[in-house]
């Protein structure tokens, strides 16, 4: 699988990017993200690459498919090889509804909800305390200040960091600010400090990307690997 020639199945019979997934993985066995991002676009060219990562990352996440091995390609992180692990469930038809119910609510239904949300008290909210006990916040320029607090909005619902740190580091790549990037690994020190994970390190090799494009493919993937 190696040279430029991508198994495609011969016709997609759903746009739903879940079911393609699933028509995709069914066809080829064992596949991976880009191969699927080139199948796809014939059907669907608006699609993005960094939207199909998250697709595979969500079923895998809820259980759909998973993971079995890595492949060398042509970038420098091997490729990850997922299967189908159960095919006749009614969440492949809206994976992220079924990670993400909130999303089903509506706008105006959504903003009740996140409100709700915001007003309980968070199974890590202790622990964020803590670290914001040790953040000056005053010394972090104010452009970065509304990522800083997504960051730790993550760590207060999940534990750690996750989306916060690839949108922070898209941030940073596109608005030409990456010279600000220590301000966030200083933060994400003290959060591993804390909660004892890798967050830094994923951000530093997020920001140490060669380029936008490569961490719109990739960023995911280094997600995965260090807090996965």
């Amino acid at each position: 699988m190696g040279g430029k020639e991508y198994r495609c199945p011969p016709y997609f019979t759903s746009s739903l990017t879940g079911l393609a997934i699933r028509e995709y993985l069914s066809y080829v066995k064992q596949g991976y993200p880009y191969e699927f991002y080139v199948c796809f676009k014939r059907v669907k060219p608006s699609t993005s690459y960094s939207s199909i990562v998250r697709y595979f990352w969500i079923l895998k996440k809820i259980g759909l498919i998973r993971e079995v091995g890595t492949e060398k390609g042509n970038a420098p992180i091997p490729r990850k090889l997922y299967e189908i692990v159960i095919y006749e469930d009614p969440r492949w038809y809206a994976p992220q509804e079924a990670l993400y119910p909130e999303t089903r609510l509506g706008s105006k239904r959504y903003r009740i909800y996140k409100q709700r949300l915001r007003a309980e008290k968070y199974e890590y909210e202790g622990q964020v305390e803590e670290i914001m006990h040790y953040i000056d916040m005053s010394k972090i320029p104010e452009h970065l200040r509304p990522y800083i607090n997504k960051i730790l909005d993550d760590v207060r619902m999940y534990g750690k960091p996750y989306r916060s740190l690839l949108d922070t580091a898209m941030y940073l790549y596109k608005s030409g600010t990456l010279y600000d990037a220590p301000y966030v690994y200083e933060v994400l020190e003290t959060i591993d400090s804390v909660m004892g994970t890798n967050s830094r390190e994923a951000f530093m090799e997020l920001t140490a990307s060669p380029s936008i494009k490569y961490l719109e493919q990739h960023g995911y993937e280094i997600l995965e690997k260090y807090l996965g």
